[in-house]
């Protein structure tokens, strides 16, 4: 089936779909390149953050940003004792963060709202 075989109306309605995901995909990407390069510039306000709620997305990370757990925790991890994964009910002192990240992002497993918090 063709562009010009779909029916009037059809092919437009397509084109704005098309078109909208790929704003969706595109403003994402600007998003997450964004927040590796925040979190670069925030490194104060970390030194002084008592909980920090962040997402953590390994597709973005691997194919998006183009950073690893090593990369992404080396900017966060100086500043956080305890990690808290809501979605697999589980909570890591520091020496733990990089093998339990590590570990969702071989595995390709996501979570809204990871927190890093300061004291124990």
């Amino acid at each position: 089936m063709t562009r010009d075989s779909l029916p009037q109306g059809y092919a437009a309605v397509a084109a704005v779909v098309v078109g909208t995901v790929l704003s969706m995909l595109f403003l994402h990407y600007l998003i997450f390149r964004f927040l590796s390069r925040a979190l670069q510039g925030m490194q104060r306000i970390l030194s002084k953050a008592k909980l920090l709620a962040i997402e953590f997305l390994p597709h973005h990370l691997k194919n998006v940003s183009g950073v690893t757990v090593a990369q992404f925790l080396s900017l966060i991890e100086p500043h956080f004792r305890r990690l808290t994964i809501p979605t697999k009910n589980k909570t890591v002192e520091t020496k733990d963060f990089h093998s339990c990240l590590s570990e969702m992002y071989d595995h390709d497993q996501r979570d809204e709202a990871i927190l890093f918090q300061k004291h124990v």
